[in-house]
């Protein structure tokens, strides 16, 4: 997609010959419903070698599907949302931009049966200028996290420098940090984990590594490792949805309490005997997924001034940290 225009072409493979239009749509958006990409192929978001098409086109090797993804993003959208009097803890603000400490548990913007109590009905309520962003119901969203992943996510003000803002993620240009707490085998000193990700053949609401997907890395170094548990630093360099969760997972070290990607009592029994009492103990720390955003660092696109932005940890990661003892480097 160039820097024009919403509209991007996706090329059917040979592995996609036969498969339906919807479901090729649907597996290359991350953050839209089936049934939402059915919609925008109605309304004529989306075209198969230059012509309009049904949503149950079966595709061949070779077409050429353009997909308006800022209209279908915007059809998808589902109205506006509404402002709510729902604490945000900013840290960090100018003119331009915004950055919050996002809890774990919150979605970030109104969907499919979150239509309330996202993060976007709060910053309508704390914040007068939002941008208008990809869609109606998602103002100021630049970048999300999951539901259940803490920690820093920056909001645009502006149209402006929500364009700016969305460039430096794009390319790559703001370095994102984060933070979690793993189970299984002990991750080297410093690796980095290669293994392309692609949505799930099984199940549309994950991802899978598989052949075929889009190429993804992970750089993560080992903070601290103890009775099986390890603290982790993750440096990701695509951002694939649930790129590191899915990547732990791949090598052999999974998040703590990561329900979707292979942990629970499972786990711990895996370890050895002598090592399961402290590892027990780590997991009653977490009701989620043991991820937390823990910093963005960037060059400001209208000050030049380079920013680092930090979210302070949250209780269940402040009590893991009192069982490990003193971790430094986080």
């Amino acid at each position: 997609m160039d820097g024009q225009s919403s509209t991007s072409v996706l090329v059917a493979g040979e592995r996609d010959a036969g498969v339906r239009l919807d479901l090729f749509v649907a597996a290359h958006l991350s953050g839209v419903s089936r049934s939402k990409v059915q919609k925008g192929i109605d309304d004529g978001s989306v075209a198969v070698n230059e012509k309009p098409a049904r949503k149950n086109a079966l595709l061949k090797k070779g077409d050429r599907v353009a997909v308006d993804e800022q209209a279908l993003r915007r059809h998808a959208g589902g109205g506006d949302a509404v402002a709510q009097d729902i604490a945000v803890e900013v840290v960090y603000e100018d003119e331009h931009v915004a950055a919050v400490n996002k809890p774990a548990g919150m979605v970030v913007h109104p969907g499919s049966g979150n239509r309330e109590g996202t993060l976007v009905n709060a910053l309508l309520y704390h914040m007068p200028h939002l941008s208008r962003g990809s869609a109606s119901d998602r103002p100021g969203i630049v970048h999300r996290l999951d539901k259940d992943t803490s920690g820093v996510l920056l909001v645009a003000k502006t149209d402006e420098s929500h364009d700016a803002f969305a460039r430096l993620f794009s390319t790559r240009k703001i370095e994102k940090t984060y933070i979690g707490v793993c189970i299984g085998i002990q991750p080297a000193r410093h690796g980095r984990i290669q293994a392309s990700v692609g949505r799930s053949r099984w199940d549309p609401k994950k991802q899978s590594v598989r052949e075929g997907g889009k190429p993804s890395m992970t750089e993560y170094w080992l903070v601290a490792h103890r009775c099986g548990t390890s603290f982790v630093r993750f440096r990701p360099h695509t951002g694939r949805t649930h790129q590191i969760r899915l990547h732990c997972s791949h090598a052999g070290f999974p998040l703590v309490c990561d329900a979707a990607y292979g942990t629970g009592s499972r786990e711990v029994l895996r370890l050895a005997p002598l090592d399961r009492p402290f590892a027990h103990k780590i997991v009653k720390c977490f009701s989620r997924h043991a991820l937390h955003a823990r910093r963005l660092r960037f060059v400001h696109p209208f000050t030049g001034a380079e920013v680092i932005v930090e979210a302070p940890f949250p209780h269940d990661f402040v009590e893991a940290m009192g069982l490990f003892g003193e971790i430094r480097d986080l």
